[in-house]
C-alpha cells in the first residue's frame, strides 16, 4: 500500500495538523473531544477528523466500520496508522476495562477462566467456581436471615393472632424454632375440610 501523504489532503484537513519529528503522526490541532480525538464542524455537525482524513486519501471505510489508532495517538489523523476493524476488536485492543478484562486468564480467586470453570453471562465471563461458593453463602445468609426474622417476631409472644394461648399442649414448636397454636391448626385444617367437602358437593 503507497503511504499516504499529507500533502494530498484537502486544505481544510491538511491546515490543522502538525507532523512531530520521528513519530509518523499526524498530529490534529484544532477542537478535540474529551479523549482526544480530533472533531470538525462539517455539514451541521462535527465529524471525526480521523475519519474524514481516511476517506479523502483511502476512500470511503467498508461498512462504516470504526478506525482503529495502531498508534494508540488520539489525535493523529494518518491513515497509514488507522485500521478499520469491527467494533469488539477495537475494544479489545484498547485500554479500557473491557480489553483489561478480556485479557485476564483467571478470576480474582486464582480459578482459571477454560473448561468447564468458564460461563458466560450477557456477555461477561463468569467463574463457575466462585459462583458456586457465593450461591451457596448467600442462601446460608438467606436462611440465617429467615430464621432470626420468625424468632424475634415470635419467641415473645403468650399468646397467637386470636388470643389463644402458647402454652401447654395448645403450644406447637417447629423444627425451625416457629411456635403454633395448636387450635388455630386445627381449626384452619376444619376450614380446608370443609371447603373440598364443598367442591365435591357442587361437583
Amino acid at each position: 500500500m503507497t503511504h499516504a501523504r499529507h500533502k494530498d489532503l484537502p486544505p481544510v484537513l491538511r491546515d490543522k495538523i502538525s507532523i512531530p519529528i520521528g513519530t509518523g503522526c499526524w498530529i490534529w490541532t484544532a477542537g478535540k473531544t474529551v479523549q482526544g480525538y480530533g472533531r470538525l464542524w462539517v455539514g451541521g455537525t462535527y465529524r471525526p477528523a480521523h475519519r474524514l482524513a481516511f476517506v479523502a486519501l483511502r476512500g470511503e471505510i467498508a461498512g462504516g466500520l470504526p478506525l482503529d489508532h495502531l498508534c494508540r495517538c488520539h489525535p493523529c489523523v494518518n491513515p497509514d496508522h488507522l485500521e478499520a476493524v469491527t467494533h469488539r476488536v477495537n475494544i479489545l485492543r484498547g485500554i479500557g476495562p473491557t480489553a483489561i478484562n478480556a485479557q485476564k486468564t483467571h478470576c480474582p480467586a486464582g480459578h482459571p477462566f477454560s473448561g468447564d470453570n468458564l460461563s458466560k453471562y450477557t456477555g461477561q465471563r463468569v467463574c463457575l467456581a466462585c459462583h458456586a461458593v457465593q450461591s451457596k453463602d448467600f442462601r446460608r445468609r438467606h436462611r440465617e436471615a429467615a430464621g432470626k426474622a420468625i424468632l424475634v417476631g415470635n419467641t415473645d409472644k403468650t399468646h397467637c393472632n386470636r388470643g389463644h394461648e402458647l402454652s401447654g399442649e395448645n403450644l406447637i414448636r417447629r423444627h425451625d424454632g416457629h411456635r403454633g397454636c395448636r387450635s388455630c391448626a386445627r381449626e384452619t385444617s376444619r376450614r380446608y375440610e370443609a371447603r373440598k367437602r364443598r367442591r365435591r358437593t357442587d361437583a
